[in-house]
């Protein structure tokens, strides 16, 4: 995506890039999953763009592991889950999934993909 891509798609992922580095302000203890939706979908409107289903899921031994992230969920952030965040970002002629898989901790969560752009 960093050569030569359309530029209506690079601006996707950008947005992609900065709404997913806000959603790790709050994955972490003391918040909840609607807030990691919730500042996911405030960036990628201030962006000019609009959100689609969902913004990443949970991971374990079942795929999702019932976590959506989504405005909907007010289940509470504890250390040790494993998150996926992968915005659903649509513009007006086209859309795209970018995101990242991570740790929560007492703190900063850790990123476990192997490429964090």
């Amino acid at each position: 995506m960093s050569r030569n891509a359309q530029p209506e798609a690079q601006h996707i992922l950008e947005v992609g890039k900065k709404a997913e580095a806000a959603g790790l302000t709050v994955l972490r203890p003391g918040y909840r999953i609607c807030d990691v939706s919730n500042i996911i979908e405030q960036v990628v409107l201030e962006n000019g763009l609009n959100t689609g289903v969902w913004s990443g899921h949970g991971m374990g031994p079942d795929l999702g592991d019932a976590v959506d992230i989504g405005a909907s969920n007010t289940m509470e952030i504890v250390p040790n889950m494993i998150i996926t965040l992968h915005p659903s970002i649509v513009s007006e002629t086209d859309g795209l999934l970018y995101g990242n898989t991570f740790l929560t901790t007492d703190s900063d969560p850790i990123c476990l993909t192997p490429y964090f752009l």
